[in-house]
């Protein structure tokens, strides 16, 4: 019994035994790459033509960019003239709100005074 256990465990076998077993894996794992290699390349194909039409457009939308940069380049101190009008005339109109309500706010305190002195009978 001894004999069979220093055989099992004997350098050579436990070597041989490793070697199987990462020829296995290596097998499997080269089968299961083929098989994705397979999918991977049609996933591959699709991506490359529609690389290959966007790179097509490409010119042409980095003209329409370089035109409309032109286009915004000379609207900005127009767009800020109009920001500063938007921003005057919220201004004026918070104001005019806040006018409103104190001259609401006057007329409910001159009628409450009213009433009271009605009231009263004065």
């Amino acid at each position: 019994m001894a004999t069979l256990v220093d055989i099992v465990l004997a350098p050579e076998v436990i070597s041989a035994v490793l070697i199987v077993v990462s020829v296995l894996m290596t097998i499997r794992v080269i089968i299961g790459f083929s098989g994705e290699a397979a999918e991977l390349r049609g996933r591959l194909a699709r991506v490359e033509s529609r690389l290959d039409k966007l790179r097509a457009e490409l010119p042409e939308k980095k003209k329409r960019v370089e035109e409309l940069s032109k286009a915004i380049t000379a609207m900005k101190p127009r767009e800020q003239r109009l920001r500063d009008y938007y921003d005057a005339l919220m201004e004026i109109r918070l104001r005019v709100e806040r006018e409103e309500q104190k001259r609401e706010e006057e007329e409910r305190v001159k009628s409450e005074r009213d009433k009271v002195r009605r009231d009263l009978g004065l």
